[in-house]
């Protein structure tokens, strides 16, 4: 696949992502490396796109490049649900639970500090049914990082605190 995308002369995002998750199935230093140099290659307006980035971020987690990851979703302005999940599921995976907890929490104070009332909104419904695994996502890597740290009656007290919606079958 890394051959392949080396022969398109301008590739799409769909392209673009498409690289990256073959990227992650290696996780080498290498595909790090190259990774990176794609990365920076790439056009800016790329990054506008929430399924690059988060592919990206992905891709940087999995490789265990937490630095860069950190750094692209800092800098992402319209952070998405999928994007907390990516970024927690990867904290979680490179013994950063602490700092998986934390986004968690982020993620809260970024629904409360929003100050357009229709981008509330729109992540607010991305919290509900309509982002449903990505917030089944969200919940099990806090669920995992706090089990990791032995914090074992928070995460009993998560779990009655998750709406009830997440624990039926659909």
């Amino acid at each position: 696949a890394i051959d392949l995308f080396n022969e398109i002369k301008d590739p799409n995002e769909i392209i673009i992502t498409l690289f990256f998750n073959a990227c992650v199935q290696l996780g080498t230093e290498k595909e790090l490396i190259l990774l990176k140099s794609i990365s920076s290659k790439i056009s800016n307006s790329f990054y506008s796109n929430p399924y690059v980035v988060t592919s990206l971020i992905d891709a940087f987690m999995k490789c265990r490049d937490v630095t860069s990851a950190k750094a692209l979703f800092d800098r992402s302005t319209k952070k998405t649900i999928s994007m907390y999940g990516v970024m927690m599921t990867g904290l979680t995976i490179n013994d950063q639970e602490e700092e998986a907890i934390d986004m968690f929490n982020e993620i809260h104070l970024d629904e409360l500090h929003r100050e357009n009332h229709s981008e509330k909104q729109k992540l607010l419904s991305e919290m509900n049914t309509d982002r449903f695994e990505a917030n089944i996502i969200i919940y099990l890597c806090l669920l995992k990082a706090l089990a990791k740290l032995g914090m074992l009656e928070k995460a009993q007290s998560f779990v009655q605190q998750i709406p009830s919606y997440f624990l039926t079958d659909h």
